[in-house]
């Protein structure tokens, strides 16, 4: 078991930064879901899933650090790991999702709808950078 977290440590902010990333990618993505911009519902699913799940996930992990409670440090770079994958995975899907509702020549959606779903995936991406940092930090600082 891992000893009691630090709140003023390296681990908690990168929880915090993955949680508030979590948030406003699931924030941008559901107009350019509910207007079809997407090219299978598996990307959605994927995407809800994914930014959902985490967003459930790293509260538990942030409750824990402020309540000092004991949790298995491999159990949390186990998240971590997993959360990396999700999100570029995520982050991937939409991007690619975008791509080809950009470059289509029958659906001209609207651009603010466009830039939500460029943002999201961009967001997502460099969210999975955040989570592959926070296993190091995990791994190295515990």
């Amino acid at each position: 078991m891992a000893e009691s977290q630090n709140i003023k440590g390296p681990g908690f902010a990168a929880k915090i930064i993955e949680l508030a990333l979590a948030m406003l990618c699931c924030g941008l993505i559901p107009n350019a879901f509910y207007h079809n911009l997407h090219s299978s519902m598996h990307h959605v699913a994927l995407s809800y899933v994914t930014f959902a799940g985490y967003i459930l996930i790293t509260t538990v992990l942030i409750i824990a650090y402020i309540t000092e409670e004991s949790v298995p440090k491999r159990m949390v770079a186990l998240f971590s790991f997993v959360g990396c994958v999700l999100f570029v995975a995520s982050g991937g899907v939409i991007i690619e999702d975008w791509r080809i509702v950009h470059n289509s020549l029958i659906i001209r959606p609207s651009k603010q709808y466009m830039d939500q779903m460029i943002a999201a995936g961009i967001i997502s991406l460099f969210n999975g950078v955040v989570f592959l940092v926070d296993v190091g930090l995990t791994l190295k600082f515990g």
